[in-house]
């Protein structure tokens, strides 16, 4: 039996969370484990000692209620029943720091009456930090989300739209609520662009400044760049594809119309070099024939006749 007794007194001790088992009768402890003072930031004999009113004073104000909440269903707690608390206190060092406790009936008495309650303590201070900045982390992407000029997108293995952002419905054309129910596929122009971005994202894991070609249900024409990355699972398993749609069509009508442009100049230099170069040789032409009508007799109509053909057809040129 005593052996029994120091196994347990030594599982109890060496748990890293604080134990502690409370009389019901005045809300005291009548035991607790090595963890737990070091927890609180307290000595045993302060633990003893403490009463209500030192309990109300190391309480944050804000979980007051909680606290009063939790003492009323202690008193009422039920055999196979599990009272749970989440709670800031003030540590010795100053810091609020947060608590939570599992309460389960630890002795009865002849008539089922709970008389001790057996309570695990934990320190879960670094977790609620971690939430805090998750939540934080969130928020922050979620306004980058909404507030993207960019088309910001998440889809599953097979293109079905998870989440999508405002700025799709100006580009796609749609609905926020139709397009969490399309396939994002259904917007590429051309099925090649699609099956050549699923097969980079699934070899390579990402694909960066893909040129697609895109249409609305309307008809309209859309050049854009894609981005995308795939996020894995545990297992190193793809399960979903995260992505950013940039429209470049203004910027592709704006190249073109300076292709066309450089073409027509082109075309322009060209056409003012060939006039140049056969306006040269119609001059010397022209002043050969009007030397040549002065050394022929104008009295011999038939030279005349070729004159006149040969100047008429230099001015056409």
């Amino acid at each position: 039996l005593k052996e029994s007794k120091n196994f347990i007194e030594k599982i109890a001790n060496n748990t890293p969370t604080g134990i502690m088992v409370i009389d019901i009768n005045n809300l005291k402890p009548i035991y607790c484990n090595k963890e737990l003072p070091q927890i609180l930031g307290v000595s045993e004999q302060e633990l003893f000692k403490a009463d209500e009113n030192v309990v109300r004073s190391i309480i944050n104000p804000d979980n007051l209620s909680s606290i009063e909440d939790y003492t009323d269903r202690l008193f009422h707690i039920a055999e196979g029943q599990v009272v749970e608390n989440e709670y800031r206190f003030k540590h010795n060092s100053g810091e609020w720091r947060w608590l939570y406790s599992r309460q389960v009936v630890f002795k009865t008495d002849a008539e089922g009456n709970t008389m001790q309650v057996l309570s695990v303590v934990q320190d879960i201070t670094e977790r609620k930090l971690n939430q805090a900045k998750i939540l934080k982390s969130e928020h922050k992407y979620r306004s980058l989300f909404e507030q993207s000029r960019d088309v910001i997108f998440i889809i599953n293995r097979e293109g079905d739209i998870i989440d999508i952002n405002q700025s799709a419905v100006g580009l796609l054309g749609k609905d926020l609520s139709e397009l969490k129910i399309l396939n994002l596929s259904s917007f590429f122009y051309l099925k090649t662009d699609w099956l050549d971005f699923q097969q980079q994202l699934t070899q390579r894991g990402s694909v960066s400044d893909m040129e697609i070609m895109l249409t609305k249900p309307d008809g309209q024409r859309i050049y854009a760049l894609i981005t995308a990355s795939a996020q894995y699972d545990n297992e190193g398993r793809s399960i979903f594809f995260q992505g950013i749609i940039h429209d470049i069509t203004d910027l592709k009508r704006t190249e073109q119309a300076r292709s066309l442009s450089q073409k027509l100049d082109a075309t322009e230099r060209v056409a003012r070099t060939i006039a140049h170069e056969v306006r040269n040789p119609l001059t010397n032409v022209n002043l050969a024939l009007e030397q040549l009508k002065l050394e022929i007799s104008s009295e011999d109509e038939a030279y005349e006749f070729y004159f006149d053909i040969i100047q008429r057809n230099c001015k056409r040129i």
